[in-house]
């Protein structure tokens, strides 16, 4: 607890002298954020279970002085999956918040604490089509307690990136001691040889109750770029592993790729899951392919097809999405 206490501290005193270091807002204090709502339904294909379900965020950003911000990101969701063969209309939904972070930025560094998430992985976020994420999102970090900082420097021939580096512990963990956890990232693009290039590199090293801790490795690499007739192409490749010697190893793999023209998209992805544990191993494989539409005013839609192999078992599924989303 002493090193939250000192961690804290210390941004307090970072947040006192900006506060008092005399620079002129620019109509400050001043709100932003982003609203948007998700209707989605899955539904098993020759199966009669289905899953009709919401997700509504909200996510606000108060600008306190020109270098600092309170931020926070609210989520109504489901707070477990379905199991097999369970048909659900608008059930077990829960509105939590996935981050509620102190954040100070100037110029390339930056620094934020609080609830938020570290970053380790793309995939989870980036990977497009309804269902392009559902392994990947087993890797994210989101609702830890701790504190993150970071630089971004120019490297000329080598490109624009992003350091980060975070220290936090589990949301219920908060109260329990010292963090214990950390991650280290980097993000790199604007390489001049290889326009629309960005990669991503990160390690992962977290306590387990196992008595040894658990080290992660992700590696991800995505392209955009235009194509004639105003079309867009952005494939997207990530590799993960996370090991313990108590108990193994799981890795994952993602390969997607977007197409884009106007507000229409078509989005294919196919993943892997691979677990070499102590009491079990599994390979699970899903692949998907989304089309979507977007208008101007924010209104979406988007229709999918899932095959995937889970838990031994192989499945089809067909998914419809209707979603909104403004900012103000």
């Amino acid at each position: 607890m002493t090193r939250w206490l000192s961690c804290a501290a210390l941004l307090g005193a970072l947040v006192s002298a900006e506060m008092a270091s005399g620079h002129e807002p620019d109509a400050l204090p001043a709100i932003h954020g982003e609203f948007s709502v998700e209707l989605q339904h899955d539904r098993g294909v020759g199966r009669v279970d289905s899953d009709l379900f919401a997700t509504v965020e909200l996510g606000l950003r108060a600008r306190l002085s020109p270098a600092w911000s309170l931020e926070t990101d609210l989520v109504l969701e489901p707070v477990r999956d379905p199991e097999p063969g369970e048909s659900r209309v608008f059930e077990d939904h829960g509105l939590v918040a996935e981050s509620l972070v102190l954040r100070w930025q100037r110029k390339g560094a930056r620094l934020r604490g609080g609830k938020l998430t570290p970053r380790f992985g793309i995939a989870w976020e980036r990977a497009p089509g309804i269902y392009g994420a559902d392994f990947a999102e087993d890797y994210e970090l989101s609702e830890r307690i701790g504190f993150e900082g970071g630089i971004a420097l120019g490297l000329g021939t080598f490109g624009e990136h992003a350091f980060t580096a975070s220290v936090f512990a589990p949301d219920a963990g908060f109260a329990s001691g010292a963090p214990s956890t950390f991650a280290l990232a980097v993000d790199g693009s604007g390489f001049p040889w290889a326009r629309g290039l960005s990669t991503h590199v990160a390690f992962l090293q977290r306590a387990s109750g196992h008595g040894s801790p658990e080290t992660g490795l992700a590696l991800g690499i995505s392209l955009e770029r235009e194509l004639p007739r105003g079309f867009w192409i952005e494939p997207l490749v990530e590799l993960v592993t996370l090991e313990s010697t108590a108990t193994g190893s799981v890795r994952y793999a993602t390969f997607a790729t977007e197409l884009r023209r106007g507000g229409v998209s078509l989005a294919a992805s196919f993943s892997s899951r691979d677990r070499d544990e102590a009491d079990a191993r599994s390979s699970e494989r899903l692949g998907q392919l989304s089309l979507g539409y977007e208008l101007d005013s924010g209104l979406g839609f988007a229709l999918a097809f899932r095959r995937a192999r889970e838990d031994g078992r192989l499945s089809n599924g067909v998914g419809f999405q209707l979603s909104y989303r403004f900012g103000f």
